[in-house]
């Protein structure tokens, strides 16, 4: 059998991203660790189940030629690509085409059935044709999911936590090639791809539509297929963004935890909001508020810092999405929680006479590395230390129990963190909602 076996030989810093090695008995992986959350009535309270993650261990060509067979391997495991999916399921496939765009705005197979997953053949690399009908030139997407539905490659936010726990995976567009022309041999590339995206739906009611169709927006957000896990999704950036989605629509869903009630009359105020997110990794959750602060609040001129260590995947993430966050100011940036200055942006939020505080301060997997706790603390010290503080929004899923001296660390500082909600989590644990403010 080839289950995974974890082992932690060797640590490699990355100022405040910590990676480590993971033994698995059929290879080498590079991992990542983790993050938390907690429950409260405004959500669905749920069982202590995982989010699972379809993926490719072996990534599809960046290229092929229109008559061959495409090579991958898929892999279903948690977020940190430590624990394989234990249990039988069958895996779909559908292509999706991408470029030339069609005129009913995009033409997608029938799904077929891929192959039958189980953990023993986790290593098996598979063959499948090309889409039917392709042509040269012509570049399309492939969609792995766990339902025979073509929709079911869509990661619905909003029934995140009724729905299947394994998440869909698109590949990186494949060029296809006539293997010949008049001019003779077409040559391609043998290059795997080394980005795949996942995408999320956020459906947010009938928007005023006269026919009462539900206002979907679609969220692509890029992941690296090596194992650099900063790179990657992770559990309570997933768990979070859920909530958010369900969360701010809904008004009418009340609830005596004064906390919940203070983040959504912050976040759907029209006045503009500032907001800070620490360790934004692929920036889900501030692309996922920026949208849902653009359609809660059309008129809203807010901005969201997404800050964590240079990462081009963020950029490249906010790039692809910009036109579905209207005027909602996403930036991202470079925040390093062991540097002693923060930039002119960041400063002109705490420091002086003028300093308009931050609204809200929002965290999602950043308690893996215990020996960043002092940094972050100082940063988040240095945030709320200032009249009118923010909100502090925390997700967690524990991953070592160590992790929970981030509590009494953040206590000592004035922040003491309530829990809010549960989220299903990876690993065994759910992700926890946690928050804080000054005057809950």
């Amino acid at each position: 059998m080839c289950g995974p076996r974890l082992y932690y030989p060797v640590f490699l810093m990355a100022t405040y991203r910590i990676y480590f090695l993971v033994n698995v008995k059929c290879g080498m992986y590079a991992a990542k660790p983790t993050r938390q959350i907690v429950p409260s009535r405004v959500c669905v309270r749920s069982n202590r189940y995982m989010y699972f993650y379809l993926s490719f261990l072996r990534p599809p060509p960046q290229q092929s030629y229109t008559h061959n067979p495409i090579s991958l391997t898929p892999q279903i495991a948690n977020d940190l690509r430590t624990e394989l999916y234990q249990h039988s399921v069958d895996i779909f496939y559908t292509w999706h085409l991408t470029s030339p765009a069609s005129s009913d705005g995009g033409t997608v197979s029938n799904p077929v059935k891929l192959t039958k997953w189980h953990p023993d053949q986790a290593y098996k690399v598979l063959k499948i044709p090309p889409p039917p009908s392709v042509r040269h030139g012509q570049q399309w997407s492939l969609a792995l999911h766990t339902s025979p539905s073509p929709a079911s490659a869509i990661i619905d936010l909003t029934q995140l936590h009724t729905g299947s726990l394994i998440l869909p995976v698109f590949s990186s567009p494949i060029g296809f090639v006539a293997e010949s022309t008049r001019g003779g041999k077409n040559k391609i590339t043998d290059r795997k791809q080394e980005r795949i995206r996942r995408i999320f739906s956020l459906a947010l009611g009938n928007d005023g539509n006269e026919n009462g169709d539900e206002d979907k927006t679609l969220v692509n957000v890029e992941e690296h297929t090596s194992f650099d896990l900063d790179k990657k999704i992770w559990d309570s950036g997933v768990g979070l963004s859920a909530w958010l989605t369900r969360l701010l629509p809904h008004d009418q869903e009340e609830t005596s935890e004064a906390s919940v009630e203070k983040i959504r009359r912050v976040l759907l105020s029209e006045e503009a909001v500032a907001v800070l997110e620490l360790g934004t990794g692929t920036g889900l959750v501030s692309l996922v508020l920026s949208i849902l602060l653009h359609k809660l609040v059309p008129s809203s001129q807010s901005t969201i810092w997404a800050t964590d260590l240079p990462i081009e995947v963020i950029e490249g993430n906010f790039d692809n999405n910009k036109a579905c966050f209207g005027n909602v100011n996403l930036k991202p940036g470079v925040l390093d929680w062991e540097e002693t200055e923060f930039s002119s942006e960041i400063n002109a939020h705490v420091i002086g006479v003028d300093a308009r505080p931050f609204d809200l301060i929002v965290l999602a997997d950043v308690t893996y590395n215990t020996a960043m706790f002092p940094a972050l603390i100082m940063t988040l010290k240095r945030l709320v230390d200032v009249p009118n503080p923010p909100v502090v929004l925390l997700a967690y899923k524990e991953r070592d129990p160590a992790e929970r001296t981030l509590w009494e660390m953040s206590a000592e500082i004035g922040i003491v963190l309530k829990k809010l909600a549960i989220e299903a989590g990876a690993g065994g644990e759910a992700v926890e909602i946690w928050a804080w403010s000054e005057d809950t």
